[in-house]
């Protein structure tokens, strides 16, 4: 009985999905596309840094002192986290069991990169005061603890995709020319990205805007044409669903809506 209950939850989800998503989805679980994901996904060696501009950086923008010291306190307060929870580090990453151990959205969380654009703005405010150190030290750690592609952190193409748009804009913040070392690093993203294409279409969520964000700037960084073409593609049709007058977007986000406006 408990096998028919799920079996018709099963069939009532995909009937409420539609046809495209669940063959996506089937299509990413079938055998051809796992063998080239992992192949995709095979062992690199690590980017050397720098990964960050040097100084000079741009000057700071006009903020108030409390803005500016709040950036800085907390820019201050950043530290490494707990990377892996109760995941395995080493662990090929699309053979990890990511709902058994425990819940993995805080190890995600924890590893999105966010603290990279503080600190870029903390080195604005204060180049003395080694921000743009302990953000190359910092991604330095965090690359030692997360070899490509190993453990739970390389196991979502969004969490890679988030992971490049806040190094973006780190490297935006900080101005000058992105460093070889970052370029490699944006490339190790962009190739997770580009491994589970259909996973991110089938999830018809807020994969399919951020993966594809994350795969086009991956190559403009890179110079990868195609990644930029076609995550450049999956954006613009995403963003049309986003404002469609029929509300069709699965899980439509006012913040979305704002954002495209603006």
């Amino acid at each position: 009985m408990e096998y028919i209950a799920q079996l018709r939850l099963v069939i009532d989800a995909a009937c409420r999905l539609g046809p495209q998503p669940v063959l996506l989805a089937a299509w990413h679980q079938a055998v051809p596309a796992r063998l080239l994901a992992r192949r995709a996904l095979r062992d690199r060696p690590l980017p050397a840094g720098p990964f960050l501009p040097a100084p000079p950086f741009p000057p700071p923008p006009a903020l108030s002192a409390g803005h500016a010291a709040a950036v800085l306190a907390r820019a201050a307060a950043v530290a490494p986290g707990d990377w892996h929870g109760p995941f395995a580090a080493e662990a090929p990453t699309l053979a990890l069991d990511l709902f058994g151990p425990g819940d993995i959205r805080p190890v995600w969380e924890a590893s999105r990169w966010a603290e990279l654009p503080l600190l870029a703005q903390a080195a604005r405010l204060d180049p003395a005061a080694g921000h743009a150190a302990r953000a190359e030290a910092w991604l330095a750690a965090w690359l030692t603890a997360n070899p490509p592609f190993r453990g739970p952190n390389w196991a979502c193409g969004q969490e890679a995709a988030l992971r490049a748009l806040h190094l973006a804009l780190a490297l935006a913040l900080l101005g000058g020319a992105p460093p070889a070392g970052a370029r490699q690093l944006l490339a190790l993203h962009g190739r997770r990205i580009a491994a589970t294409p259909a996973y991110a279409l089938a999830q018809d969520n807020n994969h399919t805007v951020s993966e594809a964000a994350g795969l086009w700037v991956c190559g403009l960084f890179c110079g990868e044409a195609g990644w930029a073409r076609q995550g450049q593609a999956r954006l613009e049709a995403a963003i049309r669903r986003l404002v469609a007058s029929d509300g069709g977007f699965a899980q439509l986000s006012t913040g979305y809506c704002w954002m495209c406006w603006r």
